[in-house]
């Protein structure tokens, strides 16, 4: 049942033994809700209780991040020529992965848009919100959301002008550090052999929420 301790009774002992042992801790969820437990309130308690403590961070999947450089782009459209403003739209094409674009919206939608992004822009930049869309208080829709994900097939890397103040690869950088790692079961799967998380051999597995690691496997293996 929910709160009898589980997620206690399986971090102490094997952060524990990992420290211990020179090594390191991923813990796999199947949610991201029980992923936010473990990073706001089980961990830090473990962390303040054990000696000397441990670092510990969350690793979610890139689209989850908000990429800097297109959302700049596009809340640039607020005060942008016609010209510019279709520039904007020409980084992303046509794929229907990214959202409908912005110059294929009636100018009433079109507006409307530009000065959310606008909003999430200096929000952003004023550090009132880390670019995770979790934490937003009511996350955008899809459609919204990723023309603006720092998604790998858009994503220059250290080409990019933004990639100083990138939030994915922020969160990259204090996953490097981290001793405890808080995945999930989805980007687990997808990122074998991708070297986004530790080798499995290289350190000790948690799997909770684990009767939902078959479907998800089948959902990321099956054809």
């Amino acid at each position: 049942g929910t709160g009898v301790g589980k997620s206690l009774a399986y971090s102490a002992p094997a952060v524990a033994l990992a420290l211990a042992r020179g090594t390191r801790v991923v813990i796999s969820t199947a949610t991201v809700a029980l992923q936010e437990q473990l990073v706001n309130k089980d961990l830090p308690a473990l962390a303040a209780r054990l000696p000397g403590g441990f670092r510990f961070a969350l690793a979610k999947g890139r689209g989850r991040y908000v990429c800097k450089f297109k959302l700049e782009r596009l809340a640039a459209g607020a005060d942008a020529t016609e010209a510019e403003a279709s520039d904007a739209d020409d980084l992303f094409g046509d794929d229907p992965a990214y959202g409908a674009p912005i110059n294929s919206l009636s100018n009433a939608e079109r507006q409307a848009r530009v000065r959310f992004y606008s909003r999430m822009a200096d929000v952003l930049a004023a550090d009132q919100w880390d670019g995770d869309r979790d934490s937003l208080e009511v996350p955008p829709t899809a459609e919204v959301w990723q023309p603006i994900a720092a998604v790998s097939q858009t994503c220059t890397g250290r080409h990019c002008p933004a990639f100083a103040s990138c939030v994915y690869y922020e969160r990259r950088k204090a996953m490097v550090n981290a001793q405890v790692i808080v995945a999930n079961h989805d980007l687990l799967l997808s990122s074998i052999g991708s070297r986004l998380l530790p080798e499995l051999d290289q350190c000790l597995w948690v799997f909770d929420e684990a009767h939902h690691l078959p479907a998800t496997a089948l959902d990321q293996f099956a054809t």
